[in-house]
Parts: C-alpha cells; sequence; structure tokens
C-alpha cells in the first residue's frame, strides 16, 4: 500500500515508509540499471547506514509506474543521501528537481540541522538538481584502486578481539581525516563480516565489497611517521585473508588525505571521483 503525501497532476511522492523492501530495492534496480541490490542486501545497506524510511521519498505516475526514489539517512539532526535518482525512462522532464525538493522538505520536518550526500563528479544532471536545491560542494572524495606485491617487508597481524575499541582508537583526527558518511564511526561499527588488521603504524578495516569483485578498504588510520613498507603489510595481510586474486580499493578517500598519499606512492590509481555537497538547513530558518 502506498501511503501519498503530496501529489502534482503528472507525479505522486510519496513516503517510503510502508513499501515493502522489495518495492525499495527494485526501484533502486531500475534507477541504477543493475540486478545487484536485493531486498536483503540492500536492506543491510539501509541497516549500516541509518536509513529513515519514514523521511524518505518515492515517486510514481498516477497510473502506479515508478518514477524515482530518494533514500535519506539521519542519525540525530544529521542527514545524508543515500540514494536518489529517477528512472532512465522518466529523466528530463524536470521531475528531479521535483522529487528532490521533496526529500529536502522531509528533511527539515524530521528536524534535521544539515545533510550532505555524495555525487559523481562527471554527473553534471545530477549536480545541477542538488546545487538548485542549495546543496554545495565542499570537498573532493577519490575511489582508488591497486594491488599488493607478493611479499610484504613489513608486517601486520588480524585482530579477533576488541575491534570496535581498536576502530574507536583509530579512527581520530591525527590518524584519519574526516569520513563521509558512509565511512562514518556508527557505520564501521555496523559493518557485518569485516575483518581488521593492525601493526604499530597502521589499522585497516576491511571486507569484501557487496557490488564489485575486490576488496574494500572501509577505513585506513595511519601515524603520522608510517612508512610505505607499513601501509603495504596492511594491505598485504588483507589481500591474503580475502584472496590475492582480488584488487584492494578503498572508496569515498578524501584527496588531501594522509592515505590517498600513501596509496598513490604504492602505485593506487584514482578510479572514480566524487563531490562531497552540504546543505545547511538552519540558513533562513532562525534556529540557533
Amino acid at each position: 500500500m502506498i501511503h501519498r503525501e503530496q501529489e502534482s497532476p503528472e507525479l505522486v511522492i510519496t513516503t517510503a515508509v510502508r513499501e515493502s523492501p522489495s518495492a525499495i530495492a527494485g526501484a533502486i534496480c531500475v534507477v541504477w540499471e543493475s540486478d545487484l541490490d536485493t531486498p536483503a542486501g540492500y536492506g543491510e545497506h539501509c541497516r549500516i547506514h541509518n536509513a529513515d524510511f519514514t523521511h524518505s521519498v518515492m515517486a510514481y505516475l498516477p497510473d502506479g509506474r515508478f518514477v524515482g526514489i530518494g533514500m535519506l539517512c539521519r542519525r540525530g539532526d544529521r542527514g545524508f543521501v543515500l540514494d536518489f535518482g529517477v528512472a532512465p525512462a522518466f529523466r528530463g522532464r524536470g521531475w528531479g528537481h521535483m522529487l528532490f525538493a521533496a526529500l529536502v522538505d522531509q528533511m527539515r520536518r524530521a528536524g534535521l540541522r544539515g545533510a550532505t550526500l555524495l555525487v559523481n563528479a562527471e554527473n553534471e544532471a545530477a549536480l545541477r538538481i542538488y546545487q538548485r536545491a542549495g546543496f554545495k560542494i565542499v570537498r573532493e572524495m577519490l575511489t582508488l584502486q591497486g594491488n599488493v606485491p607478493a611479499y610484504a617487508p613489513a608486517s601486520a597481524q588480524e585482530l579477533y578481539t576488541d575491534v570496535p575499541s581498536t576502530i574507536m582508537a583509530w579512527f581520530s583526527p591525527a590518524r584519519a581525516a574526516r569520513p563521509c558518511w558512509e565511512r562514518d564511526l556508527p557505520s564501521l561499527l555496523a559493518m557485518a563480516e569485516a575483518r581488521a588488521f593492525e601493526n604499530n603504524y597502521g589499522f585497516l578495516l576491511a571486507r569484501r565489497s557487496p557490488y564489485q569483485p575486490c576488496t574494500e578498504i572501509a577505513h585506513m588510520g595511519l601515524d603520522s611517521d608510517v612508512q610505505a613498507e607499513h601501509v603495504n603489510a596492511l594491505l598485504y595481510a588483507a589481500s591474503v585473508a580475502f584472496g590475492p586474486s582480488l584488487p584492494l580499493a578503498i572508496p569515498q578517500e578524501p584527496i588531501n588525505s594522509r592515505v590517498h598519499r600513501q596509496l598513490a606512492g604504492l602505485g593506487f590509481e584514482v578510479v572514480d571521483r566524487e563531490y562531497e555537497m552540504r546543505l545547511d538547513l538552519d540558513a533562513g530558518t532562525g534556529r540557533r
């Protein structure tokens, strides 16, 4: 059953709270033209990032055909747009602007003070939608990918106990750049099947990517005196654990971070660029 909240002559915008997991995952697959998001898989994605179904939106034509979706995540008064898009058949009609305006309205209804999102640097259509809604680019994020040598001269060990406390110990401004939402501390602590590795100079949390044939580095914390051999030892340990044939990738790494400099020095290449964008929802509201 669809909970209808807002209607126009052409578009029906609803909240996602009464939608089934299958409908939401199916909508994501339509938008991204992929069949990778199963209800269980996307449900886990939403759990890790704390999706707020009450304030997420979906759009349909009056005859029931799916048009678009906007998934909002929330932690306190902070928000994040986990997914947003219009079905390919309905792009270019201005409905993306209408749907995103409805999502921003839901952010205000949720009492958020600010919200962020990530957008591919080459997605000009999405950039126009977000900028028209008031979002501004705050920094550039990179996805890096590479392989490690078959031998690491230094060592790193896998951790089997006290992993949450170790994550928090390495999650400090002195050791890691400010993360985007998807690599924020609550997300890291909620990840299932992630494995942790540590040496005296660094920490690495990794998992098998749910979307690509690679080992995904969810978080990497490095001391200021770390050397390339120490970083390589962490990468080598993760590579052995998940399979040496798989490349390693670290998504959404700030362009000016210590990790980016170290991985670039080890031959990792930039395979994707995104902008982190932010909207200050206090602006013009009189809230303090």
